[in-house]
């Protein structure tokens, strides 16, 4: 006692018991005297005064005891200082935890054992209110998107990793499952401590307005594209009809003749021909719009490439054009189809040809293949005029062309094959200025869109 409360033997010899502690437990005090005496033991907490005017919090024991026959009450105090400390600590953190997420801008709830514990305003706010504990095979989401949810939560308790970015959509706790009800909600899960026990702290953006803003854009874009088309299919039959017409009325004319049998043999001959070239491009207009559907299988990507050069090459050697292969050997097969893939190198080389055929430098088209991580790549790339800035987004747009001879159909189906695969297309400027059609591939299996 002498250590702890800084009074010398003198001064604790003239105090009463009640004096060691602080007015305000003095009470406290003699209730739990109290309460040793009439049942023997009793445990509080009390402050211990110091000769210096400070508090110490102590746990105490108090017991009633015999000793030679007299009663005695024996204390045995154990200092709490740093556990009130670190509880004072914990509040404050605690505190600061909950001031900062009940004042974030985006929803937070807490999931302990798979039940949702705790909701931010936010939240709330985005997804309704919770009237009990409610679990995470309960929360409001179409099925599909509540599997995706449950991996992503199982994954994140099973690995200690957090999920960065989900897309899901949530139903309103409270409302009917109705699609104008229906929100998008970008999610992040993240392993945390709370409450002493592992827990999923699952953060969620509101995307509804932004999808909405998106499809609204989307709808803009194929309607664009739609008039696009329609132009372009109108200017391809448009002047084949014309010649049909003309043609026909040279028939009419030539008819009532009775020596021009060649001749109207020769003007069916040609309307024959121009029906036949109506036909192609309504042909192609439908190849484009409901292509074959893909067999996938694990296929060498270099396989389909050397085929599509060997159909090529007699072309090429007429139009005085080399191609160079390099091509990386033993690279890991994907799932491909392997005559769709043919088909977009054959597009590409020719349209290549085709760009180079103003050029008067060296005429060499460059067909690459390599790895990089789970991707594969696939370079065309020749020594053309290249592609305008302006026009690297418009050139896979169904029947758009540069050129007097196209269609505009080919670049659209090529990108219609590679997005079928689950890759992507895009044009850059290869190292001799011309352009460099760049493809690129996933490894792992993909489910196709259609």
């Amino acid at each position: 006692m002498e250590k702890i409360s800084g009074f010398t033997p003198e001064q604790l010899g003239r105090m009463k018991l009640l004096d060691w502690f602080e007015p305000d437990d003095q009470r406290l005090a003699a209730d739990a005297f109290r309460t040793v005496l009439e049942n023997d033991e009793a445990q509080t907490e009390l402050s211990v005064k110091t000769s210096s005017g400070q508090k110490r919090p102590y746990y105490f024991n108090g017991y009633k005891m015999m000793i030679e026959g007299c009663f005695y009450l024996v204390g045995v105090g154990l200092d709490i200082s740093k556990h009130k400390q670190l509880e004072m600590a914990l509040r404050e953190s605690e505190e600061r935890f909950r001031n900062l997420v009940e004042k974030m801008p985006f929803g937070i709830s807490i999931v302990i054992e798979d039940r949702i514990l705790y909701r931010n305003p936010a939240q709330e706010k985005n997804l309704g209110k919770l009237g009990h504990r409610v679990g995470l095979d309960d929360a409001p989401l179409p099925a599909e998107d509540l599997k995706r949810f449950l991996a992503a939560c199982r994954y994140v308790q099973k690995n200690i990793m957090p999920v960065e970015d989900l897309e899901v959509r949530f139903y309103p706790y409270g409302k009917p499952r109705e699609p104008h009800h229906l929100k998008w909600m970008h999610c992040s899960i993240h392993p945390i401590d709370y409450l002493s026990q592992k827990a999923l702290l699952i953060s969620m953006v509101d995307l509804t307005r932004m999808k909405e803003l998106e499809q609204q854009v989307l709808i803009r874009e194929k309607m664009a594209s739609l008039g696009h088309v329609a132009a372009g299919i109108a200017h391809e039959i448009r002047n084949p009809l014309s010649g049909i017409n003309v043609l026909l009325e040279g028939i009419r004319e030539n008819f009532e003749e009775p020596d021009s049998a060649g001749e109207i043999k020769e003007l069916l001959t040609a309307t024959q021909q121009a029906s036949d070239k109506i036909a192609g491009v309504i042909r192609k207009v439908l190849d484009f719009s409901k292509p074959s559907v893909a067999k996938m299988e694990p296929i060498d990507i270099n396989a389909p490439v050397r085929d599509a050069i060997q159909m090529t090459d007699l072309t090429m050697r007429r139009s005085g054009v080399v191609i160079e292969q390099a091509l990386t050997p033993q690279l890991p097969k994907f799932y491909g189809d392997h005559q769709l893939i043919e088909q977009v190198v054959l597009n590409l080389i020719n349209n290549a040809v085709t760009a180079m055929e103003k050029t008067t430098s060296s005429n060499n088209v460059i067909v690459s293949s390599w790895q990089e991580g789970n991707l594969l790549f696939l370079s065309v790339s020749d020594c053309g005029p290249g592609v305008p800035e302006e026009l690297k987004e418009l050139i896979f747009t169904p029947f758009f062309t540069t050129s007097s001879k196209g269609s505009g159909i080919g670049l659209s189906f090529c990108q219609r094959v590679i997005s079928d695969h689950g890759g992507n297309i895009a044009v850059g400027t290869s190292p001799q200025g011309g352009a460099d059609f760049r493809i690129c591939l996933p490894l792992e299996k993909r489910n196709l869109p259609r």
